[in-house]
């Protein structure tokens, strides 16, 4: 950036070099006689002291929004779960005397992993899930349930689905049943074809994606040609329930449990349409 104030021939470089200390005898006296005479000068040089930018009242706006005691708590458990599971010392590194030059070491590696770790929990608790199998039990339970992390998850990848999204899912029948067939083998559950049939979904594919080690179903449909549908099935340690609705990242959401698989319809339309297609699907897979 080489960008001058008027025609005084002062830059923001000169300014920066100002502020760093840096400018020669004769620049200095220059940039000096230019701040006393120049109040846009004397603005710029504001604006380049702190950064071009606010953005200590952008961070503290934004530290203001987030969910600081979920993180904290999510920090402290994935810390705990660190510990608990790294295999403990022998006796011979016990008695080991730790060399000089492992010394430095120590002092940064704690520091270092909890900022890994706490990127991870922000990536995770954005995003919806990110953690291994160790972990899982003891961050869930400080930033939600398992079933809370899934159904998020699950409503942040549909948000971004468009009705051209599912506009090239293929059609045919013969590939549509061999979909559901191969979705219900990763389950472990009998899908009839009849979840593919629901009156006022038009049903476009089934496909198999992951939430931790498990494998998760998404039956994917369009409402009135236009509106993506997803049906979602997973296998939770869940004790059966009848549906609640919630909404989540826009998207209206029922969801239930039952035989140890935790299920889930979510789209952008009427939570009262929501739950008749809802309903049908419970129906089909009894």
């Amino acid at each position: 950036m080489t960008s001058e104030v008027k025609d005084t021939g002062i830059t923001d470089e000169m300014l920066v070099a100002y502020l760093d200390g840096e400018l020669t005898p004769d620049d200095l006296t220059l940039v000096e006689r230019a701040l006393e005479e120049d109040v846009q000068i004397s603005q710029r040089l504001d604006l380049l002291r702190d950064g071009e930018r606010p953005w200590e009242n952008a961070f503290e706006k934004l530290l203001e929004q987030a969910p600081t005691a979920k993180l904290e708590a999510g920090l402290a458990a994935a810390m705990r779960a660190i510990e608990e599971t790294a295999p403990a010392p022998t006796a011979v590194e016990l008695n080991r005397p730790l060399p000089a030059n492992d010394q430095p070491k120590q002092s940064w590696w704690r520091p270092a992993m909890a900022a890994c770790v706490a990127v991870t929990l922000m990536i995770g608790f954005a995003a919806g899930y990110g953690t291994n199998e160790v972990q899982k039990p003891q961050i869930a339970s400080a930033l939600g349930t398992e079933a809370e992390l899934w159904r998020q998850a699950v409503a942040d990848y549909q948000a971004l689905y468009t009705r051209e999204t599912l506009s090239t899912s293929l059609t045919d029948p013969i590939v549509q049943s061999a979909g559901l067939l191969r979705v219900a083998e990763a389950l472990g559950l009998a899908l009839p074809d009849a979840v593919s049939k629901v009156p006022g979904l038009d049903y476009k594919r089934a496909q198999i994606l992951k939430f931790g080690e498990q494998p998760l179903a998404q039956l994917a449909y369009l409402y009135k040609d236009d509106i993506p549908i997803a049906f979602c099935i997973v296998r939770l340690d869940e004790a059966d329930r009848t549906a609640k609705n919630e909404v989540r990242s826009g998207l209206n959401i029922v969801h239930w449990a039952k035989d140890g698989y935790s299920l889930m319809l979510v789209g952008d339309l009427p939570v009262d349409e929501l739950n008749d297609f809802a309903r049908d699907l419970e129906g089909k897979m009894i």
